[in-house]
Parts: structure tokens; sequence; C-alpha cells
């Protein structure tokens, strides 16, 4: 516990100092590519401790410049496509098939719930009554259940 402690305080720290330091550049230095670049790796910095420097230094609202990068983690990416296969799901089973196909759509190919994002895709798009649409999603994944 006096670890994490210790760790989030340090991340704040960093994240507080490195803020500042970006508004405290001269004037003179605008536009010019930096001669360094320090990578921090932040050892243990879980979305906890991200969001506590957040909280931090910016508010419960606020927005850090960490949160306009891509996704950090693999397991961040898989909770989104988990969390757009669900909401497709929950917008079919609402009746806003139009809501479902795009939420299924922000399902990564990569994912191993992109079969069940395209199965949910192909039913959407036939509840709207484009079939043509419907069947694609579904060929792809016939093609990949028989290996070829």
């Amino acid at each position: 516990m006096m670890r994490t402690l210790l760790r989030c305080l340090l991340g704040c720290g960093l994240l507080s100092a490195a803020s500042g330091m970006a508004q405290d550049l001269p004037a003179d230095t605008a536009g010019q590519a930096p001669r360094h670049v320090i990578l921090i790796i932040g050892d243990g910095m879980d979305e906890q401790q991200v969001t506590i420097a957040r909280n931090y230094l910016k508010g419960a609202a606020g927005r850090l410049l960490l949160d306009q990068m891509p996704l950090r983690s693999a397991e961040a990416r898989a909770l989104r496509d988990k969390a757009f296969t669900a909401s497709g799901f929950a917008q079919l089973a609402a009746g806003d098939f139009q809501q479902a196909r795009g939420d299924f759509s922000q399902v990564r190919l990569e994912s191993p719930l992109s079969e069940r994002a395209l199965l949910g895709y192909g039913w959407a798009s036939g509840q709207t009554g484009d079939y043509l649409e419907a069947l694609s999603p579904w060929q792809a994944l016939s093609e990949n259940s028989s290996g070829g």
C-alpha cells in the first residue's frame, strides 16, 4: 500500500513538473525540434495512478496530454472492444440497428471479439433491410471458419 502511494506521489510530481516545464519554455524555442527527449517509463503506472494524477492536476473533469494519446495497453484496447461489442448487442436488442452497426464497426478485426461483432453487424444490417451489407461480414466469418 505504501509503495503504491509513493508511486502515485512520484507520478503526480513528475506530471506536475513536466506540465510546468512545458509552459515555461522560452518563446524563441517555439517551432524548433527538441534536441533531447526524455522517456519516462512508469513501472506500475496503472490506470489508477493516471486517474489520481489527472484528478490532482486538472480536477475530475480535466484532461491530461496523456489522455489524447492512443490507447496505451492491450488491456485497454480489449476493454474498448468488449464495450463496443456489448453496446452493439444492447442497441440491437433495443431496436436501434444503425447505432448497433456503428458500435460493432468500432471493434478491431484482430480482436478476439471480432467474430461476435461481425455477426452482430450482419444481424443489424439485415434488420435494416440492407441484406447485401449483412452478407459481407457473414461471408468473412464463413471464410475464416472454413480455413480458406
